[in-house]
């Protein structure tokens, strides 16, 4: 007799014994009528259910383990890249970059940034060159203040 078969006899035979004796008519499959214990019956539907439960589980398990021995390497790269491209036209779409003329304006952003940091470090020169003349020119001033007096 196997574990549950077993924890069936201990788990019925402990409800014969501590439960009254309330009883039922079942019909049987040979178009009988059986005299049952409303209790008993009541621990053997719950017992069923519950192993009707683990075997859905172990078929549910052993049917995904059969799905994840069928995915390669190759087959898992695929999905990744399938999903990876999914994801980059959902975010394009987000941005609203996904028409034909998302290239063009990428473009033009680029060509912005590259015109606003030419700007920018052509204002540093300059801010460095007046600053550096306006420095030589003091000490010029200077110079000529205290050689002229």
């Amino acid at each position: 007799m196997n574990q549950a078969g077993q924890r069936l006899k201990e788990v019925c035979q402990a409800t014969l014994l501590l439960l009254p004796r309330k009883t039922m008519l079942v019909p049987t499959l040979s178009h009988g009528w059986l005299l049952v214990n409303v209790k008993i019956l009541t621990c053997l539907t719950q017992l069923l259910i519950g192993q009707i439960v683990r075997v859905k589980l172990l078929l549910n398990l052993q049917s995904l383990q059969n799905k994840m021995d069928t995915l390669t390497p190759d087959k898992l790269e695929a999905m990744l890249d399938r999903a990876a491209k999914r994801g980059a036209k959902q975010a394009l779409q987000e941005l609203g970059l996904s028409d034909e003329t998302a290239a063009v304006d990428i473009r033009e952003i680029r060509s912005l940034l590259d015109t606003w940091r030419d700007t920018r470090k052509s204002i540093w020169n300059t801010f460095v060159k007046i600053t550096t003349v306006a420095v030589f020119t003091f000490i010029g001033a200077a110079i000529w203040m205290k050689l002229g007096s």
